[in-house]
């Protein structure tokens, strides 16, 4: 296990496709990493070179992501787990509880966008939202 200083890790929770990308990419970065699924099988998404912590574990026990995911040392924290209803409680927790400078949370339904607008910090993320504005994008450029 590695050590940390104050306030420069970044904390992803989910270890799908996405979580593990981002992973990787900050772990190749050299940047402190902690990544948290509740199933262990997760990890092998990782890249066998990825230098940061594994931690598996309920992300919405508080206890689990002070002691275990040592949050209150997260710059970033980027919540993509595949439950729309933990990535929602766990923006709260992280602007509300921890005061995380920076938390991006993905949102398969874009209207919970709404639920988290008003919370420092908070940037959230919906594929479907970003796939009409690409498609939109496209479209446009074919016009011209």
């Amino acid at each position: 296990m590695s050590k940390f200083n104050s306030r420069n890790n970044v904390l992803i929770v989910g270890c799908g496709r996405l979580g593990a990308s981002i992973a990787n990419r900050y772990s190749e970065s050299g940047i402190n990493v902690i990544v948290v699924d509740k199933d262990e099988d997760a990890f092998d998404r990782l890249d066998q070179l990825f230098a940061g912590d594994r931690q598996v574990g309920d992300a919405t026990n508080i206890s689990f992501l002070t002691n275990a995911c040592r949050i209150e040392s997260a710059t970033r924290v980027f919540l993509v787990s595949g439950n729309d209803n933990v990535n929602l409680f766990l923006a709260h927790v992280c602007a509300k509880v921890f005061s995380i400078p920076r938390i991006y949370v993905r949102f398969d339904d874009p209207d919970r966008s709404e639920l988290v607008k008003d919370l420092p910090g908070v940037i959230a993320i919906s594929p479907f939202q970003l796939t009409l504005e690409k498609l939109t994008a496209l479209e446009k450029e074919d016009e011209q």
